[in-house]
């Protein structure tokens, strides 16, 4: 999908030949830029997860189910499996 968008839009034409490839190459431009390539992936590369961000949002869904002691960040989430930061950045 970022790598080769053409291929992309190819595979997506095989499972259902449908698709129209100048829309789907639409749609595909507007997720990229809409929803992946967000200013703090630009900044800390994907999959890097925003520690505030994860304590608010653990701090709400412990919450909304009761949980008594909202878990730590380390005991739900290890970056130890991602590649360097560094493969992880997008221009």
């Amino acid at each position: 999908m970022l790598g080769n968008k053409t291929a992309a839009i190819a595979s997506l034409l095989k499972r259902d030949s449908l698709l129209k490839p100048e829309i789907e190459s639409e749609r595909n431009d507007l997720i990229i830029e809409g929803s992946l390539l967000t200013p703090w992936v630009r900044e800390h590369g994907l999959s890097t997860v925003d520690p505030q961000r994860f304590e608010y949002t653990t701090g709400l869904v412990a919450e909304a189910f009761g949980v008594a002691k909202k878990p730590a960040m380390s005991d739900i989430y290890t970056d130890k499996f991602l590649p360097a930061q560094a493969d992880r950045m997008m221009s």
